[in-house]
């Protein structure tokens, strides 16, 4: 059996970048939501701010 270095090579490095992908649309999802969040948050105080006047 012959062990095969550059398939090898370009599977790990598949896989780093594949990771290193994952990880930035976890992070940009992330920033998302809170962005979201924190603007329905900000309505809602405006709301309430409203109501209070």
């Amino acid at each position: 059996m012959s062990f095969d270095v550059t398939s090898l090579f370009i599977g790990v490095v598949i896989g780093i970048f594949s990771l290193i992908g994952i990880l930035c649309l976890c992070m940009w999802f992330d920033n998302l939501i809170e962005r979201k969040v924190d603007e329905a948050c900000e309505e809602c105080k405006e709301k309430k701010r409203e109501k209070k006047k």
